[in-house]
């Protein structure tokens, strides 16, 4: 049983440095990365632009 949001199709394209969001019934890929903030002393997660685009078959 899958414990996530999202279909199994959905996550066959997930990997390191990608994260999936489900907006208005489509899927949308960003590429994100994270650096060291020095002010606030932790990590923060820098999402680029949107990569892909799915939209599921209806």
């Amino acid at each position: 049983m899958n414990k996530t949001p999202y279909p199994d199709w959905v996550l066959s394209h997930k990997g390191k440095g990608v994260e999936i969001r489900h907006f208005k019934g489509r899927y949308y890929l960003y590429k994100i990365s994270s650096f060291w903030d020095k002010e606030k002393q932790k990590p923060v997660r820098k999402r680029n632009v949107c990569w892909v685009e799915y939209c599921p078959k209806a």
